[in-house]
């Protein structure tokens, strides 16, 4: 398993391959929304949705948008992964995601979280989100929000300063999350050099690791 695809599971674990019974949900011929209203096959963190077209996709957003607030908690969760999944081409779903994401109420925000890093959209709103999410009282939602914040690349820029704090997080999980992120964000990270050569001495090997790889990244950087 590469260590993208074990971020995403451990993002969305807990979160989707439902097997309890359902209340009758409407039949359709799209992929996508036959796994929204049946559920479907699981593996590796992602559901296995295959032949969908543009068109298909294009229609199913809208839906799973709405099915975000859906009355059962099992098709709420699998609108969020699917969401996720389509990735960029969701783009209009993400101020939806984000409302859920700030809903304490939600027990799946880990994977709301990595579904807005999946997107990768509207950073204006995106990164602002994230970087809230990286004080979540929620070790999950704090990993999962780092995470996303990488996937953001150059754009999550402004996460610079609360990625740094988050080096010092008292999860392991979390600090290695924010160690990766910086190091994809790219010269205006430089600044976090002294700290993430800091965290290359952590106790955790996956921190250690992360942090060593970004300081490569940020020294071969144009200042």
């Amino acid at each position: 398993m590469s260590a993208r695809a074990a971020v995403a599971l451990a993002c969305l674990v807990g979160c989707a391959g439902c097997s309890e019974a359902e209340p009758a949900a409407p039949a359709s011929s799209n992929p996508w929304l036959t796994v929204l209203w049946h559920g479907g096959i699981w593996s590796l963190g992602a559901y296995r949705v295959g032949g969908a077209t543009k068109a298909q996709t294009e229609e199913a957003v809208p839906v799973l948008i709405r099915a975000l607030n859906d009355p059962a908690p099992e098709v709420r969760e699998r609108a969020v992964t699917l969401l996720g999944q389509i990735g960029p081409e969701a783009h209009s779903a993400v101020p939806a995601l984000i409302r859920e994401l700030r809903d304490k109420k939600r027990n799946d925000r880990n994977t709301i979280a990595w579904a807005v890093g999946r997107i990768r959209a509207r950073a204006e709103e995106s990164v602002p989100a994230l970087t809230e999410a990286l004080t979540d009282e929620e070790k999950q939602v704090r990993v999962c929000a780092g995470f996303a914040l990488r996937d953001f690349g150059p754009v999550a820029h402004p996460a610079i300063a609360a990625l740094m704090v988050a080096l010092r997080d008292k999860d392991g999980a979390v600090r290695q999350a924010a160690a990766s992120a910086l190091g994809e964000i790219g010269s205006r990270a430089r600044i976090a050099i002294p700290a993430l050569l800091e965290a290359t001495q952590d106790d955790d090997e996956g921190v250690r690791s992360s942090a060593s790889d970004s300081v490569g990244k940020l020294r071969e950087t144009r200042k």
